[in-house]
C-alpha cells in the first residue's frame, strides 16, 4: 500500500517527539521569556527556595556589555512588583533613572555637598568603620587599631548622642582620651601613637573625598525614605562617584545604610537587593570580605541579593597586600558564588571559558554556547538545572530598559 506524500509546516512536529520537552521550574513567579523548547520560562527565587529547589535566593549575573543583562534586571524588578516584592538598587552609573520615571519615583542621588547625607552607622551592629579604613589603606587593621575603634564606637553608643555618625567616630579617634580606653589598662601613649594613621585617614575621607556625604547629624535614614514615599523600588544613584577612587567605599557605606532597614525583620517582605557594577566593591579585600558576610545573611533577612558583573574574572582578580594572599581572595570569591545558587550567564568571551568551567563546572555543551549567545539570550543555572532562555520585553518595557540610546 502506497501512502501519498503529505507536506506541512513544522508547527506541530513536537507532538511526534513526546519526550522533547522540559519540566516546569515553578508554576509561580515572574515571566522571563521562553526557553530552548519555546515554553514560557518563569522564575522566582523565594518560591524556589520554599519548594527546596534552591538552598539560597541569591543571584549572580554575568554578561558582556550590550548583551542584555541590564534590560533583564530592570524588567525583572519591574515585573516583581506584581508579586508584591520590593527592591533596593545600588546604581553606580545612574542607569536606573528611566526605571524610576516609569515607576514615578525619585532616586536618592548622593554627591559631595549634595544636600542628602546618609548615616552608615544606623545599624548598630555593623563594622563599616573597619571596612572603610581597610579599603583605603589596602591592608587589614592590626589588633590595636581594631581594639581602639571598638572602644570608641562603644563609648559613643553609651553616650547621650541620639545618632552616632562617622564624623563622631573620626573626631574621637583624632582626639583620643584616656577615659575612652581606660577599660583595657594599657599604655595610653602606645594606643594613641598606634592609631594616628587610621585617625588621619578617616578624617581625610570625611572632610575631603566624601565631604557632606556621610558626616551630617541631619542625615536621612533608610527608614525615613521608605516611610515618607512608600516606594516599592528604592534606587541609590552613585554616578557622581563612578570614576572616583572612593567608589568602593561609597558603595560599602550605602549598602550598610540600606541594610539597617532590610535587616529589620518587621520589614521583611522578600526584598531584592541589587548591586549593579559589583566589580567596584569587589576590587579590594576589605569590601569583598564584608559583602561575603551579607550574602550569607540573605535567608535570615528574607533578601535575594543580586550582584551584576561583566565577567567571572571580576571576582577572581583583585588588589593584594602582603597580608592578603591571592588564595584568601579567591576563597571569598568562591564563597559569593557558592552562596548564589542562581547564575545567569549572558555571552562571554572565549578567554573566560576556562575559568567558567573550573568555577561553575559547566559542561562542554554549555561552554560552547556562551561565546555565541546573541543579545537577550542567557544560560540560567538554577540549582542543579540548566536552561537556555531568551528574555522577552513588552513594548512598554523597551522604553525604560535600554541603556545604549546614544549609540
Amino acid at each position: 500500500m502506497k501512502i501519498k506524500n503529505h507536506r506541512s509546516t513544522g508547527r506541530h512536529i513536537g507532538s511526534i517527539y513526546p519526550f522533547g520537552h522540559d519540566d516546569t521550574l515553578t508554576n509561580f513567579g515572574t515571566y522571563i521569556g521562553d526557553n530552548v523548547f519555546g515554553n514560557p520560562f518563569v522564575f522566582d527565587p523565594f518560591e524556589l527556595y520554599s519548594n527546596n529547589v534552591l538552598t539560597n535566593p541569591n543571584i549572580v549575573v554575568l554578561g558582556q556589555i550590550g548583551r542584555g543583562k541590564s534590560a533583564l534586571i530592570k524588567s525583572f524588578i519591574y515585573r516583581q512588583m506584581a508579586l508584591g516584592r520590593s527592591a533596593w538598587i545600588i546604581d553606580p552609573k545612574g542607569e536606573y533613572s528611566s526605571l524610576c520615571d516609569a515607576l514615578s519615583i525619585k532616586p536618592v542621588i548622593l554627591k559631595k555637598h549634595g544636600g542628602i547625607s546618609i548615616n552608615p552607622l544606623d545599624d548598630a551592629e555593623n563594622t563599616i568603620v573597619n571596612v572603610i579604613l581597610e579599603a583605603r589603606l589596602k591592608r587589614p587593621l592590626n589588633p590595636i587599631e581594631n581594639t581602639v575603634i571598638d572602644l570608641v564606637t562603644r563609648y559613643l553608643k553609651e553616650s547621650k548622642i541620639e545618632r552616632v555618625t562617622l564624623n563622631d567616630v573620626s573626631k574621637l579617634l583624632l582626639e583620643l582620651k584616656i577615659e575612652i580606653v581606660k577599660d583595657i589598662h594599657d599604655d595610653f601613649d602606645l594606643l594613641y601613637q598606634s592609631t594616628r594613621e587610621i585617625a588621619y585617614c578617616l578624617n581625610l575621607i570625611l572632610t575631603k573625598e566624601l565631604s557632606g556625604v556621610f558626616d551630617s547629624t541631619s542625615s536621612v535614614s533608610s527608614k525615613d525614605i521608605y516611610s515618607n514615599s512608600h516606594p516599592t523600588v528604592n534606587v541609590i544613584d552613585l554616578s557622581h562617584f563612578f570614576n572616583s577612587t572612593s567608589l568602593d567605599i561609597v558603595m560599602a557605606c550605602t549598602i550598610s545604610w540600606m541594610q539597617s532597614y532590610i535587616s529589620n525583620k518587621s520589614n521583611n517582605c522578600n526584598w531584592f537587593f541589587v548591586i549593579d557594577e559589583a566589580w567596584a566593591i569587589l576590587k579590594n579585600f576589605a569590601t569583598r570580605q564584608w559583602l561575603n558576610r551579607i550574602w550569607k545573611l540573605s535567608r535570615a533577612y528574607g533578601v535575594s541579593n543580586m550582584a551584576i558583573f561583566h565577567r567571572l574574572s571580576d571576582l577572581a582578580n583583585g588588589n593584594f597586600s602582603d597580608d592578603v594572599t591571592k588564595s584568601e581572595y579567591s576563597q571569598i570569591a568562591r564563597g559569593i558564588l557558592s552562596d548564589s545558587e542562581t547564575k545567569i550567564i549572558f555571552s562571554q568571551s572565549s578567554s573566560e571559558l576556562e575559568l567558567l568551567k573550573a568555577t561553575l563546572h559547566l559542561n562542554s555543551t554549555e561552554l560552547s554556547l556562551l561565546p555565541k549567545l546573541p543579545r537577550a539570550f542567557a544560560l540560567w543555572k538554577v540549582g542543579e538545572n540548566s536552561y537556555l532562555v531568551r528574555h522577552l520585553l513588552s513594548e512598554f518595557e523597551q522604553k525604560f530598559v535600554f541603556t545604549d540610546q546614544n549609540m
